[in-house]
């Protein structure tokens, strides 16, 4: 995959190297340009009492 993302900044274009994914779901991919670029969110959500969803 290639990003543009360096446009205007003198980066060359970058190849995808690695992705993360933070604790608020955010999804980052990173380039061996040394860009960093958003690339989506994944929804997260926190329950009072996750336990109560594995009864029967």
């Amino acid at each position: 995959m290639v990003t543009d993302a360096g446009v205007g900044t003198g980066k060359k274009l970058g190849a995808l190297t690695g992705i993360t994914i933070d604790q608020s779901g955010l999804v980052y991919g990173a380039y061996n340009n040394g860009n960093t670029v958003l690339l989506g969110q994944i929804p997260v959500a926190q329950f009072a009492n996750a336990f109560w969803f594995g009864k029967k």
